[in-house]
């Protein structure tokens, strides 16, 4: 077997699936970070930028039409997105494969991009209470999680079998 690059457009549609999930089941605790990580190191940048507005817009859709976001949230909504595209331009100075310490690094810079964009909107808009350092560690735990099992999924896609190989069902 060896390793490719998955079709773009196909993977793009498997994080916005994984999104789709994720904003349903985890919506507070949506992984923005992992999600941004991933897609700045394995998309072009305005490839990445687009995935992050998409998965965003999927989440907020989600939260307001079945989670029952409160209406006056919008703001707070428009941090996040501003969160994930600075953690998508973040991730992807230190443009490294989706393995290794470096990869970690880009996780950690896409971490500290968002944090610092959304704690500074929370200033504005209600306080920092939920940048206690307990709820904090807790979100880079769930992103680290999240970018593992992304980071596998991307992975797994990135084989084919051998030119001539025959694959058994």
């Amino acid at each position: 077997m060896t390793r490719t690059q998955p079709n773009p457009l196909m993977w793009s549609a498997v994080l916005a699936t994984a999104a789709s999930f994720g904003s349903y089941f985890f919506a507070c605790v949506f992984p923005f970070t992992a999600v941004a990580t991933v897609a700045a190191l394995t998309l072009s940048r305005r490839q990445a930028m687009g995935l992050i507005t998409a998965v965003w817009a999927v989440n907020q859709f989600v939260g307001f039409a079945f989670l029952h976001y409160p209406l006056d949230s919008w703001a707070l909504g428009g941090s996040l997105l501003a969160g994930g595209l600075a953690g998508v331009y973040a991730a992807s100075l230190l443009r490294a494969p989706l393995v290794g310490l470096r990869s970690l690094g880009a996780l950690a810079a896409a971490f500290v991009a968002y944090e610092v964009v959304t704690g500074f909107a929370a200033v504005f808009l209600g306080g920092l209470d939920g940048y206690a350092p307990n709820f904090v560690i807790g979100i880079a735990f769930n992103d680290l999680g999240w970018f593992l099992i992304l980071g596998g999924a991307f992975r797994l896609l990135s084989f084919t079998p051998a030119q001539g190989a025959v694959v058994k069902a």
